[in-house]
């Protein structure tokens, strides 16, 4: 296969109206800002982490990590961000910005790999979903096909409850998007769906096999305009990568936000109180937008 046919299936699947910038992301109050690293021990790497955001012009909206060596039993008040709430699970967590509606799909799960899926509502009641996310951990050498497949039931599951929403699936999935064919069943997938990536140049360089793979990804059925890329230093053998679309989205008055931040911090000083009936607590049940099973 030449590169020549890599290059045309990636350029079939890449955002249409993106700019890709190796820089800080500029994030506004009209837009949405996703970031995503593989960080390799959450526990180990939560100060560079809070250093590496620290240089950052604008913080983004949603952060998302993958093998994070966590189980799921560590407390969401563990490994805090200023401004953020998190939600940990073995494998993956997501933190996003208070002043955001944010719903989790708990009983929404993806085989043969670990996620985390959150819907941004764009009313304070949580009941007009507008943007899904789904973050994903797939391990090197598990099956793609059985992959795709469990991931289209995902898809099909949750549009079939919110069919307005966008989709963004964010995450490490170890598939090589610098490789596809037009016969790979994620390209396949990509274009039934809608989605394109934003992510177009690599984001794993390994220096003693001499590779460089693109599979940390952020593909979106989100149409706007949009700023993407890579941001140096890597935190871990990946680079972070983030994405800016340009969209408005609907935000939490400020006096919200400074309550739910207040209860963060609540629970930070105080992890063994309990915090199951509050709820701003990511793990409260009222959280739960639908109870479908996958099979």
């Amino acid at each position: 296969m030449t590169d020549s046919t890599h290059s045309l299936s990636l350029n079939n699947i890449t955002h249409p109206a993106l700019t890709t910038q190796h820089t800080s992301p500029q994030g506004t109050k009209n837009s949405l800002s996703l970031y995503h690293a593989n960080i390799h021990s959450l526990p180990h790497k939560h100060q560079l982490l809070v250093s590496h955001l620290d240089l950052r012009n604008n913080t983004p909206d949603i952060i998302t990590l993958t093998d994070n060596y966590l189980s799921n039993d560590t407390n969401n008040a563990m490994y805090p961000l200023d401004h953020y709430q998190a939600n940990h699970s073995k494998d993956v967590c997501v933190y996003y910005k208070d002043d955001l509606h944010i719903k989790f799909l708990e009983d929404v799960k993806i085989l043969d790999a670990s996620s985390i899926i959150i819907q941004i509502h764009k009313n304070k009641h949580k009941t007009l979903p507008v943007h899904t996310i789904i973050n994903l951990y797939r391990r090197p050498n598990r099956d793609i096909p059985n992959f795709i497949r469990s991931l289209q039931r995902l898809l099909d599951q949750i549009l079939t409850h919110t069919p307005t929403t966008t989709i963004t699936i964010i995450g490490d999935i170890n598939i090589n998007l610098l490789k596809l064919t037009q016969r790979h069943p994620l390209h396949s997938f990509m274009i039934e769906n809608s989605l394109h990536t934003t992510i177009t140049t690599p984001t794993r360089i390994d220096p003693v096999s001499h590779t460089e793979t693109l599979i940390d990804v952020i593909l979106s059925t989100i149409t706007a305009r949009a700023t993407a890329g890579t941001i140096p230093p890597p935190l871990s053998d990946h680079l972070p990568i983030y994405t800016v679309f340009y969209q408005s989205v609907e935000r939490k008055e400020h006096n919200q936000s400074i309550e739910q931040t207040s209860i963060r911090k609540a629970q930070i000083l105080h992890p063994d109180r309990n915090t199951s009936s509050n709820p701003c607590n990511p793990r409260h049940k009222s959280n739960k937008h639908y109870s479908p099973a996958l099979r």
